[in-house]
């Protein structure tokens, strides 16, 4: 399992002003700006191991922490825009155009930052983003993860069915999930009608998904490159899940390098 210890102490904290608050962000590294999004209900410290590799390989990752976490300030009747508006502030602050990675729910906030802000974007990179349908039975369980309260050795075990190959790295999810940002986040998606921003503006996109991800069946791994044509690359990691970006960062890391050189 990544050591996010290690990792996030070495990482530089600072805040971004928006129009009614302040970001609070963690970066790391110097070079071509990439801006990581956190998944559902999420903070940023599931992105840290993948921030600390891509700084490694010559880049500036930044990590910015969704509103209501951390020092970040809370905002009512968030729209789905106003996600999107979030990350192209915090991109432009850090030198935009910059690259836009979004972890599951978070790629489909990159795509909307690409929509809205095509200035501000150099690519895509969609991470682990879920098919556009995907058994019902999926969302059940990650309400169970989300609500925290069955008991540990079942959250436990549909982590490992769905999010991670190998057990280490579920205990950090066993916690970390904040229930009122999920309802605000989802929400906020049913605020803007999906054809307004899947169109993901003019940007290259990366589409990397697990090869036994349930939230992106195997029917679906062509979804992103059929819905946006030539300018998606598509990469399968073999035998990974949903949380494909926190177990394997170095290998996600590489994809995202070895594409990014190419723009």
């Amino acid at each position: 399992m990544p050591d996010r210890a290690g990792p996030a102490a070495r990482m530089r904290s600072d805040s971004v002003a928006v129009g009614d608050g302040r970001i609070s962000v963690l970066a790391a590294g110097e070079g071509t700006p990439i801006v990581l999004v956190a998944s559902l209900g999420r903070g940023v410290s599931d992105l840290v191991p993948l921030a600390t590799e891509l700084a490694g390989r010559g880049f500036r990752a930044i990590l910015p922490e969704p509103r209501g976490v951390g020092g970040s300030t809370p905002r009512r009747a968030v729209t789905f825009w106003d996600l999107a508006d979030d990350i192209a502030a915090v991109a432009r602050s850090c030198g935009a155009p910059a690259i836009v990675a979004g972890h599951a729910y978070g790629g489909g906030v990159a795509r909307a930052v690409a929509e809205r802000h095509p200035d501000a974007v150099r690519g895509v990179a969609l991470l682990a983003i879920g098919a556009r349908r995907y058994p019902d039975d999926l969302g059940r369980k990650l309400d169970l993860l989300i609500a925290g309260k069955a008991p540990e050795a079942e959250r436990r075990a549909v982590l490992l069915e769905t999010f991670f190959a190998s057990p280490v790295p579920a205990q950090s999810w066993l916690t970390g999930w904040h229930p009122d940002l999920v309802a605000e986040q989802r929400r906020a998606v049913r605020t803007v009608p999906r054809a307004a921003w899947s169109g993901t503006g003019i940007a290259p996109v990366l589409d990397v998904m697990g090869g036994e991800d349930p939230f992106r069946p195997r029917e679906s791994h062509d979804e992103i490159a059929v819905e946006l044509g030539g300018r998606v690359a598509t990469r399968l990691l073999p035998g990974l899940r949903h949380g494909f970006p926190d177990e394997t960062p170095a290998e996600t890391a590489d994809l995202v390098a070895d594409w990014a050189a190419g723009l």
